[in-house]
């Protein structure tokens, strides 16, 4: 049973990690709102649980407001556009689990940048201050982060990065372990000087690109360039007394 942080009064915080729900609760603390403590728990899950968030993924919300509406905002990202015909043929069948073909425009950080325009009220950088503090000083590595790079350890350990990050020895690194993650602590840290735009415009998508393209991912500096998320309405419906509101596609909404 994962250990429970008490969020602030009259908030409710819910993430899959205590670290996240913890950067929420400071958030809110220092005067934010329920948008800024969300994008602060985003972004410390990219830290602490990047076996299930990246600052690579794709962000599907909904935002309720003071008034009662609901928005959907959709950053998920398209395929890159430097695949070939030939290349999404072989992949018409059976989607791949690993390798370049998998990748795709990143959404999550224009998701982050939509959310904070429609309802944020902290300066970005207090926002993105835990997940940076949690990348430069480290965090313990829990049970569930270890139990998929155990399951993952013939993919992950081919990658000097993830090889370097995530084994010690040739092992994957015990439950406690520190994971000090400077590299992203950067990339968090440039965001947050220059905005979160600069992920798809700036020099980080330039460093971003280029670090795709050694890997023959088909994604490129134009596909950076022209992604942007989508703002529109969710679907709604009845049910037994309830409006219940989902994002439409390409979200699987409720699953």
């Amino acid at each position: 049973m994962p250990e429970q942080s008490q969020p602030a009064p009259g908030v409710a915080i819910a993430a899959p990690h205590t670290a996240a729900v913890d950067a929420a609760r400071t958030i809110v603390e220092a005067g934010g709102n329920a948008v800024d403590a969300a994008v602060a728990a985003a972004a410390a899950l990219t830290v602490v649980y990047p076996h299930m968030c990246s600052v690579g993924g794709d962000v599907i919300a909904l935002l309720r407001t003071s008034d009662g509406s609901t928005t959907c905002i959709n950053a998920s990202g398209a395929y890159g556009s430097a695949a070939s015909v030939d290349q999404l043929f072989e992949t018409i069948e059976t989607m791949p689990i690993n390798g370049p073909l998998t990748v795709s425009v990143p959404g999550a950080v224009s998701g982050w940048a939509a959310l904070l325009d429609a309802g944020g009220s902290l300066p970005l950088r207090n926002v993105l201050a835990p997940a940076i503090s949690l990348a430069t000083e480290g965090f313990p590595a829990s049970p569930g982060l270890v139990e998929m790079i155990e399951l993952d350890r013939d993919a992950l350990i081919t990658d000097p990065g993830l090889r370097a990050k995530f084994f010690v020895d040739g092992q994957p690194i015990p439950v406690g372990h520190l994971v000090v993650q400077p590299e992203l602590a950067r990339t968090l840290t440039d965001l947050a000087t220059d905005g979160l735009d600069s992920f798809y415009r700036g020099h980080t998508a330039d460093r971003f690109a280029a670090g795709l393209k050694k890997l023959d991912v088909p994604v490129s500096r134009e596909d950076l360039e022209r992604h942007r998320p989508i703002v529109e309405e969710p679907l709604v419906r009845e049910f037994d007394g309830f409006s219940v509101a989902t994002a439409p596609p390409n979200s699987q909404g409720y699953t």
